[in-house]
């Protein structure tokens, strides 16, 4: 899986983090900390609960950003998370998860 953040700024520019993981390795032994961030916010809304081999339908339902499972603040603005899934450096499939960040006094 490639995983890359993006900030709005004249359209969608890189931001911060772009990486590439081995979501079956990850699985077995989380190594890398910005995908155990995103993993986190993830994982009470699927199904990606185990190791691989994976069959059958992903699932990812009723997402929303919580706030408690990112450690770090971020600044205001749009983001967006693009996650490209792949198998033998073919991707599959592009996921793109828009948010934005307000400050709130």
């Amino acid at each position: 899986m490639d995983l890359q953040f993006f900030q709005k700024a004249s359209g969608y520019q890189p931001w911060l983090y772009k990486f590439t993981i081995d979501v079956c390795r990850f699985f077995r032994k989380a190594y890398n900390p910005v995908a155990i961030m995103v993993y986190k916010v993830f994982k009470d809304f699927s199904n990606f609960n185990h190791t691989c081999p994976y069959k059958g339908e992903l699932i990812i339902d009723g997402l929303y950003l919580r706030y408690d499972k990112i450690p770090v603040r971020w600044p205001a603005g749009n983001f967006m998370l693009q996650l490209k899934w792949g198998v033998d450096k073919q991707i599959l499939l592009t996921e793109k998860f828009y948010f934005y960040v307000i400050e709130d006094f």
